[in-house]
């Protein structure tokens, strides 16, 4: 699995500075669409894994 730290940050920070080209766009609208049903996402990652919660 290949994790690129820049664009999960923006899951749990929608402030972070991520230069996110139209492949990567739904990091950015995730916690948007969240906000907007009153979730709040959670990111948890490791070695091998990520959980993403709302």
């Amino acid at each position: 699995m290949k994790i690129n730290p820049d664009l999960w940050e923006v899951l749990s920070n929608p402030l972070a500075d991520a230069d996110l080209d139209a492949a990567n766009v739904h990091f950015a609208l995730a916690p948007l669409s969240a906000q907007v049903i009153g979730a709040q996402l959670s990111v948890e990652s490791s070695q091998n894994s990520i959980r993403v919660r709302f």
